[in-house]
Parts: structure tokens; sequence; C-alpha cells
């Protein structure tokens, strides 16, 4: 989970990967209960999802802004932008020695 503290609205993400479904919650920071949950393999980018997703991750560059990638059985990396969650998931370089 990543906490974002931009201006007077801290919000704390978190991304999971269960059942080869992708999830993105927010909450406000410092608070416990529950996220509000979106599904990231359906509505306008879901169709780009890849269905052999492993792991998840999570990176919030600016406000607004939450990036999340995920890793494939077959070593790809694919990578969604949220501001709000309406873009395709796209392939990016995969860790192996030729991309290093």
């Amino acid at each position: 989970m990543v906490r974002a503290d931009f201006g007077t609205n801290p919000q704390e993400w978190a991304a999971v990967l269960t059942g080869g479904i992708a999830y993105l919650g927010n909450r406000p920071a410092n608070t416990t209960g529950n996220y509000g949950w979106n599904d990231l393999t359906e509505g306008p980018f879901g169709d780009s999802f890849p269905e052999n997703a492993c792991q998840i991750g999570i990176q919030i560059p600016s406000p607004n802004v939450v990036l999340i990638q995920v890793l494939t059985t077959n070593g790809e990396v694919q990578e969604t932008r949220c501001a709000p969650c309406q873009d395709q998931w796209v392939q990016l370089a995969s860790p192996w020695p030729a991309n290093v």
C-alpha cells in the first residue's frame, strides 16, 4: 500500500491482484476501515488487461495520478494510469538482461 500526501486531502492507495482481477482501492490517509475498490479489468481499459497477470505494483508520481503495473507469467510488464482510471494497459520493456 502506498500513502500519498498531496495537498489537504491525503489518500492511502492499495493495489490487489486476486483471481486474475486487478483492483485499485483508496481511502483517506490515517484511517482504518474499508477501501473504495475499482476493478481495473472492466470498463474502457479492461479489454487490454493481460489475462496472465501474476503480480501487481503501484506508484503515485503526482496528485491524482496513480500508475499500476502488472507482471505476467511470461515476464511481460504492463501498465495503466489512473487519473481517473480510463487508460488502456500498455506493454513496457520487460526486465530481461537485454533490456536492463
